[in-house]
């Protein structure tokens, strides 16, 4: 008797693009087989055992199948990157209070792309550079989108925007 062994061959697809940013995943998925054993840089990830595997991480992505006959593949290297977020720091005083008719600038250190100021939770028109004038009182926040399409939104700063002193009225009554 004869018995030819088949020779699995292994293959990774994914659910969507093998780059995102971070807080964002993709679902590598292997083909049909028996069994499944996946690797994150050449390192066994404990648990992942299953023909999907779920990823939040970037790295160089195999999995190793077996089929019924116990024959084993490794599949070639899926390279997964993962873009992170702009960081964003508000350079402003340390006492958000301003007197009227005066300003606050408040400006975000960061270096991404485009940049959408909101008021009150509302997005302020032309408000789209890394720093904003402001004028009234409120919470102020900001949106910065890098390059690869990766946004993240600030915490708010909160404007106080204080009345001017009344100007006096001087009255000048003449000797007689």
């Amino acid at each position: 008797v004869t018995q030819y062994t088949t020779w699995p061959n292994a293959t990774i697809t994914t659910n969507g693009n093998d780059e995102f940013c971070a807080g964002g995943n993709v679902r590598l998925t292997a083909n049909q087989s028996s069994s499944y054993q996946w690797f994150k840089n050449g390192i066994k990830i404990p648990g992942a055992i299953n023909q999907s595997y779920l990823n939040n991480q970037g790295g160089e992505f195999t999995v190793q199948i077996a089929n019924q006959n116990g024959c084993k593949a490794t599949s070639q290297g899926k390279i997964v990157t993962v873009n992170p977020l702009p960081q964003l720091k508000f350079n402003v005083p340390s006492i958000n209070e301003v007197c009227s008719p005066n300003v606050l600038d408040i400006e975000v250190a960061n270096d991404s792309k485009t940049y959408q100021w909101f008021r009150n939770g509302v997005n302020i028109d032309n408000a789209n550079e890394y720093s904003y004038r402001a004028i009234k009182a409120g919470l102020y926040k900001v949106m910065a989108t890098t390059e690869k399409g990766c946004s993240n939104t600030s915490t708010y700063v909160l404007l106080t925007v204080k009345p001017s002193p009344e100007v006096p009225t001087l009255t000048f009554t003449s000797p007689n």
